[in-house]
């Protein structure tokens, strides 16, 4: 630790720092920040962090925020796929398709198992909630998606 006004101070040599800004070769392109950051967000550890701070970031969430988050997002989803054009529809539903598969097929029975009793619960909980209006909308959406489906296996 120094005094404040040590004598010995000066003593030492004066370490070059470069004022401005740094040489070009010293610094990134736009190109590289871009590939270390993606390669620097798939490290496990930068993924457990992630998930550890969202999740803590959930359970602080009210049930309002909740709504209101989904709500913002359905909304959002919408208007995306307002600008999509049927190509592209189809496209993200084929990737989707793919990804649902590759995850189906890495889960442990255990997981299956939990999800399956966590879908259930929750299917139990919205249908003991919903009002006969919602009964007949959710209905109706599934007859629509079954019927789309039907026609989707014939073509």
């Amino acid at each position: 630790m120094r005094i404040k006004h040590d004598p010995t101070i000066h003593d030492e040599p004066i370490k070059r720092r470069g004022a401005g800004r740094p040489r070009a070769e010293r610094t990134q392109t736009a190109e590289e920040r871009a590939a270390y950051l993606r390669e620097y967000n798939q490290r496990p550890e930068v993924i457990a962090r992630r998930r550890a701070w969202n999740k803590a970031r959930r359970a602080c969430m009210t049930e309002e925020e909740r709504a209101e988050k989904r709500e913002y997002q359905r909304e959002w989803i919408a208007d995306q796929r307002a600008m999509m054009t049927e190509e592209e529809r189809e496209e993200l539903r084929e990737r989707n398709r793919e990804y649902q598969a590759q995850r189906r097929a890495s889960r442990t029975p255990e997981q299956r198992a939990r999800e399956a009793r966590l879908a259930r619960e929750r299917r139990a909980r919205q249908r003991a909630e919903e009002t006969p209006e919602q009964r007949e909308e959710r209905l109706a959406k599934r007859r629509e998606y079954q019927a789309r489906k039907r026609r989707e296996a014939r073509a």
